[in-house]
C-alpha cells in the first residue's frame, strides 16, 4: 500500500513538475545579476546539419521478420543488433488521465498539448535511433537534452549560427500539411507544403504577439526571440538576445511545434481552440475527439519521415492511435490486463509486480523518473532557520536513505541519483563514491552531528516547522517527520489539497517548507536549483558569483560545443551537493512501464531530444498475428 501511495505522490509531482518546468522559468521574479553578453565560441558560417544517422549494414537473420543492423555509434564504434522488422497497419491504444486542457500553444497550461504533440513537427528534433531501439547511447527517458549531437532535422534539414543574435533554419523541401477531407479547415489548407513564411508566422505568433503562450510564459521579457522573417521559401531567420543564443537555440529548434499550426487557420477562426480546426504537418491526423471517452488519430499518408533504422518505410507504422481518457488508476490497470489499451506508464513497483503476476504475458521496463524526491525551507525568510547551511545539513544528517531504500521501497529505488541520475544522464552522473568526502557525509545517516549542528546555528533545542503537501503523501512525509524529531525538529504536515498545493508550490507562496521534485535532472542546462528567477528553485536558493558565473559561461557554448557544456555541467554538481540546494535529497523509487508484449518497437521512450512529447509512437508497431493468437 505504501508503494502505491508513493507512485501518487511521484505521478503528481512529476505532472507538476512538467507544468512548472517544462521547457520554462518564472517570467517575473528579477534576475540577482545581469548576464553579460557571452563571447561566442567560434560558430559556424556554414549549415550546421545534425549528425549522419547510424550507419547499418543488415543482414538477413532468423527468419525473413529478423535483420542484423550494424549501427555507429557517436564516437564511431558500432553495435550490432537484431531487430524485428516493423509492420504496417492495426491500432494502437494508450490513455490519459484527464481531457485535454488545450489544443493551442497560446493558451497557456502546460507546454504540452494534445492538438501539435501528434500532429506538428519542430525544426530539428532527438535522434531516436541513438535510443535504446538503436544505438542505446541515451535512454530518451524525459525531455530536457541539451546535446545538438543528438539532432536530427525534422521540419529543417539544418541550421547555421552566423553570429551571437542570429538563428537560420534551412527547411526540408516537400512537408505537406496533412489533408482531412471531411474536415473543414484542413480543406482551407489543402495539403499544401510547409514554407518559411508558415514558419515565420507561427514563431512570431507564439513568442511574440501571445503573453499567454507557454514560451512567452515561462520565459521571461528580455529572454525571448526579438524578431522573425522568412528570407525565401525555405529559409527562416531569428534574431536573439545574444546572452541567451543558445537556450533559445535549443527552444526555437527543439520545444516550438511550427509545424502544429496553419496561418490560414489561425485567420479564418482565430486560433486552434477548437479541435475540428487541428491541421498541421505531422504523422497524425486528429479525426474524433469524444470529451471524457477518447481522441482517435488516424496515420497521416502524406508524411515525410522515414524510419532510420529502415530508411525505405514511411512512417507512421499503425493505422490509428487512439487515447481513452481513464481517470481512476484500477481501471486503467485493468484496462491493460485485458487488453483494451496496449501500455502503461509510471506504474509503481508494488502494481507493477501485480499487474505481472495477473497477467504473465505483459512486459517490464524498469526507469527512473525525471528527479528525485526532496524536501526544504524558504531561503528568503530571515525569520525561519533554512539559510543556515549548518541546518539544511542537519536534515540531510537526520534521514536514513538506505532504511528507505530497503524497508519503504524494498530496494525499488536509487539512494543516489542526484543531482542527475545515472538513468537519465550518463554523461553527467558521477557516483557517490567518487565524490568528495563532504558531499558523501551529507548523504550518510549521522543524527548525532544532526544535532550538533542545529545547536551551533542557534537551535540546541530544535525547532518547529511546517511541510506543505497533499494528502496522497501523508504516510511518507510521515515517515520523515518521525526522522527529524529525533534531531528535535518538528515538522508538521500542512496538508492541502492537490490544486492548492500546485497553486502555492508554482507560485512559491508556501509558508515554511515545501517536498519537491528537484529539478537539477531535467533540462539541466537550465540549472533551476541555483537561479532565483527560476520557478522550480521552489526554496529560494539564492545562489552566488560562482554558480551565476558557471551559468552565463555554459551559455556561451550551449547549442555550439556540446562536450564543454557537459563538462561544466558535470564539474558543477557537486555544488549542489555541498550546498545543500535542497534540505535533504531523498532517494529515488523506480517506476515501470508496462505493455503488452505485442507493441512492437516500445522501449520506454517518452521524450526524443528536448521536448518530444508523444514523438515515439510513429515508430512503434502492433504486431497483429501476435495479438490475434493471443486471444485479443
Amino acid at each position: 500500500m505504501r508503494g502505491k501511495i508513493l507512485w501518487l505522490v511521484v505521478s503528481s509531482l512529476m505532472a507538476l513538475s512538467l507544468v512548472i518546468a517544462a521547457c520554462g522559468q518564472a517570467a517575473t521574479p528579477a534576475i540577482p545579476t545581469t548576464p553579460t553578453i557571452p563571447t561566442a565560441p567560434t560558430t559556424p558560417t556554414t549549415p550546421t546539419k545534425p549528425a549522419e544517422e547510424p550507419a547499418q549494414t543488415k543482414v538477413v537473420a532468423g527468419g525473413d521478420n529478423t535483420v542484423k543492423l550494424t549501427l555507429t555509434r557517436l564516437d564511431g564504434t558500432t553495435v550490432e543488433k537484431m531487430v524485428e522488422k516493423p509492420k504496417y497497419g492495426g491500432t494502437i491504444t494508450t490513455s490519459i488521465t484527464t481531457d485535454p486542457t488545450r489544443w493551442d500553444a497560446v493558451m497557456f497550461a502546460t507546454s504540452s498539448n494534445a492538438g501539435h504533440d501528434f500532429s506538428g513537427n519542430e525544426m530539428m528534433t532527438g535522434d531516436w535511433a541513438r535510443g535504446p531501439a538503436g544505438t542505446g547511447e541515451r535512454s530518451w527517458w524525459i525531455s530536457g537534452s541539451y546535446e545538438t549531437k543528438t539532432w536530427r532535422g525534422e521540419l529543417a534539414e539544418s541550421y547555421e549560427i552566423p553570429d551571437d543574435s542570429t538563428i537560420i533554419f534551412h527547411l526540408r523541401k516537400g512537408v505537406h500539411y496533412g489533408l482531412n477531407p471531411d474536415s473543414e479547415a484542413s480543406r482551407l489548407v489543402g495539403g499544401r507544403e510547409f514554407t518559411a513564411t508558415d514558419a515565420a508566422a507561427e514563431y512570431e505568433r507564439q513568442w511574440i504577439k501571445s503573453p499567454s503562450s507557454f514560451v512567452m510564459g515561462t520565459t521571461a521579457a528580455g529572454e525571448r526571440i526579438l524578431s522573425v522573417k522568412a528570407l525565401d521559401t525555405y529559409t527562416v531567420e531569428i534574431k536573439v538576445p545574444p546572452a541567451f543564443l543558445g537556450p533559445l537555440l535549443i527552444m526555437t529548434a527543439e520545444q516550438t511545434y511550427i509545424g502544429g499550426y496553419a496561418p490560414e487557420v489561425i485567420k479564418k477562426y482565430g486560433d486552434y481552440s477548437n479541435w475540428r480546426n487541428n491541421v498541421g504537418t505531422g504523422p497524425w491526423i486528429l479525426k474524433d475527439y469524444v470529451p471524457s471517452s477518447s481522441i482517435t488519430r488516424v496515420r497521416n499518408p502524406n508524411y515525410f519521415e522515414t524510419d532510420p533504422l529502415f530508411p525505405e518505410n514511411r512512417l507512421p507504422y499503425a493505422d490509428v492511435h487512439k487515447e481513452l481518457i481513464i481517470p481512476d488508476a484500477s481501471t486503467r490497470q485493468a484496462a491493460l490486463r485485458t487488453g483494451r489499451i496496449d501500455q502503461l506508464g509510471g506504474v509503481s513497483w508494488e502494481d507493477a509486480e501485480n499487474l505481472q503476476k495477473t497477467t504473465s504475458s505483459l512486459n517490464l521496463i524498469q526507469k527512473t523518473p525525471n528527479g528525485s524526491l526532496a524536501i526544504g525551507g524558504r531561503m528568503d525568510k530571515p525569520e525561519l532557520p533554512f539559510k543556515d547551511i549548518r541546518v539544511r545539513k542537519a536534515l540531510s544528517l537526520a534521514i536514513n536513505r538506505q532504511e528507505l531504500v530497503d524497508s519503504y521501497y524494498k530496494g525499488h529505488a536509487e539512494l543516489f541519483a542526484y543531482p542527475y541520475s545515472k538513468g537519465v544522464n550518463p554523461q553527467l552522473f558521477t557516483p557517490l563514491e567518487q565524490l568528495s568526502a563532504e558531499a558523501q557525509e551529507i548523504f550518510s545517516y549521522n543524527p548525532e552531528k544532526a544535532r550538533q549542528l542545529l545547536k551551533e546555528a542557534g537551535y540546541p533545542s530544535g525547532f518547529k516547522t511546517s511541510i506543505l503537501t497533499t494528502s496522497a503523501n501523508v504516510d511518507f512525509l510521515a515517515i520523515i517527520r518521525e526522522y527529524l524529531l529525533k534531531i528535535g525538529v518538528d515538522m508538521s504536515l500542512d496538508v492541502r489539497d492537490n490544486a492548492t498545493v500546485s497553486t502555492m508550490t508554482r507560485g512559491r507562496t508556501f509558508p515554511e517548507m515545501v517536498y519537491g521534485n528537484s529539478q537539477e535532472n531535467w533540462a539541466t542546462w537550465k540549472m533551476h536549483g541555483i537561479r532565483l528567477e527560476s520557478a522550480t528553485n521552489y526554496q529560494y536558493y539564492p545562489g552566488d558569483a560562482k554558480s551565476r558565473a558557471v551559468y552565463e559561461e555554459m551559455n556561451k557554448y550551449l547549442g555550439r560545443d556540446d562536450k564543454k557544456v557537459e563538462q561544466l555541467l558535470k564539474d558543477f554538481a557537486p555544488y549542489f551537493i555541498e550546498n545543500l540546494v535542497w534540505g535533504a535529497v531523498l532517494p529515488l523509487p523506480y517506476t515501470y512501464d508496462v505493455y503488452q508484449p505485442w507493441l512492437k518497437n516500445f522501449n520506454g521512450e517518452e521524450h526524443i531530444g528536448y521536448f518530444d512529447p508523444d514523438e515515439a509512437w510513429r515508430f512503434r508497431w502492433i504486431d497483429q498475428d501476435l495479438k490475434k493468437s493471443m486471444g485479443y
